[in-house]
């Protein structure tokens, strides 16, 4: 039998329209104890949550007393002087910026003879 016979045992001709089987995955069950367990947190959540929103037109909730109030008034105004202190560093790390490439293109852009000489002050008058 010839090698290079040109009989239709070639293995491309036997995979022609196959396709490779993957078994889908058994869909897994749940733990009943998981999902009671997580219905519960839930629930604890949802009334955390809800006590949140009432608490500032709950006059009895502990949280919406006036030091309740007070606390997050100090807090927000944290908040304010950290991004305040944060928007002036930018703009001052910008003027920086700016002064340093300003400095430096007026370095770069000076007469040529005085860069040549290396005396500062001296100029060397180019006419003849």
């Amino acid at each position: 039998m010839d090698i290079l016979d040109t009989s239709e045992d070639w293995i491309h001709s036997m995979i022609k329209g196959s396709s490779v089987y993957v078994p889908k995955p058994a869909p897994k069950e749940r733990n009943p104890e998981l999902d009671r367990i997580m219905e519960e947190i839930k629930a604890q959540v949802a009334e955390k949550e809800y006590q949140r929103m009432i608490s500032s037109i709950d006059p009895s909730s502990k949280n919406g007393s006036i030091a309740s109030g007070l606390r997050q008034d100090l807090k927000d105004m944290q908040d304010v002087k950290a991004h305040t202190i944060g928007i002036i560093n930018v703009l001052y790390t910008g003027a920086a910026v700016f002064t340093a490439v300003f400095m430096i293109s007026a370095h770069f852009t000076e007469d040529l003879g005085k860069s040549v000489t290396g005396v500062p002050g001296v100029r060397v008058d180019r006419r003849l």
